[in-house]
């Protein structure tokens, strides 16, 4: 366990954050902990992982601090990592033997927390180091749950790549597609609902190029709302309600032209 902070034991944590490693060494050198703790139980470490100061944590490291040291809320210097996106010094802290499955108080892995901040590149790593892509926190939430309930759709093909199961439930008996339609997320919930029910990747490249040109325009809350169909109804459906709707589109045109003539 680590000390309580002292004079020294505060100018570590600061110059951990700051990257400052000679005043890091001369601290250590005058007797600071290594592992003191501050209020909420931040250790320098965290700190320096707080702010990705690489350096800092690789100093810290090679003079043994605690690499597991958890603060208030349970989380790990790698936790904190990842959670900024300062992907070196994830990869350090892993490369030193940081676990992967350590969980917060509130059950939460660091590959939680990147997937909920659309951290794609520590998520990566983390799942090349051997992150659990099925973990799951107090809420029954896997890392594709928080991906699909923050829309970060990039991540979500990732964890789907690397098998998550798309089909799983948390506490409230929600899968990540029905998370992902509750937020409007409909690209993610257009990506889901193909891996859930084996549509032709195809029909999803139509539809989203045959809509992708009236995003923008007035047409937009009915590109919204179709999407909610293909969402709902399955995409090869909604395809033929797009068809559909183009030629009632060309229909008002044509009318428009003929009563102005």
């Amino acid at each position: 366990m680590g000390a309580s902070l002292t004079t020294h034991g505060e100018s570590l944590c600061n110059a951990a954050r700051d990257g400052k490693l000679d005043v890091i060494r001369s601290c250590l050198d005058d007797g600071a902990n290594i592992n003191c703790l501050t209020f909420t139980r931040w250790t320098p470490l965290h700190y320096a992982a707080w702010k990705g100061q690489y350096g800092a944590a690789d100093l810290l490291l090679t003079r043994g601090a605690a690499i597991a040291a958890k603060n208030d809320d349970g989380e790990t210097p790698l936790y904190v990592a990842a959670l900024h996106g300062h992907l070196a010094v994830v990869r350090l802290l892993l490369e030193k033997g940081a676990a992967t499955a350590a969980k917060t108080k509130r059950g939460d892995t660091p590959l939680h927390v990147a997937a909920s901040t659309g951290q794609y590149d520590a998520a990566d790593l983390l799942l090349k180091k051997g992150a659990d892509v099925t973990a799951k926190n107090d809420r029954g939430d896997t890392p594709l749950h928080v991906a699909a309930r923050y829309g970060y759709l990039d991540v979500v093909r990732l964890l789907l790549e690397k098998g998550a199961d798309v089909t799983a439930k948390n506490g409230n008996d929600e899968t990540p597609l029905e998370l992902a339609k509750s937020k409007l997320h409909f690209h993610v919930a257009l990506l889901l609902s193909s891996k859930e029910n084996n549509d032709e990747p195809l029909a999803v490249l139509l539809l989203v190029a045959s809509l992708a040109k009236y995003a923008g325009s007035k047409y937009g809350p009915y590109v919204a709302t179709l999407l909610l169909y293909a969402i709902v109804l399955g995409v090869v459906y909604t395809l033929f309600l797009v068809m559909l709707w183009v030629v009632y589109q060309h229909f008002l045109v044509m009318t428009t032209y003929l009563l102005g003539a």
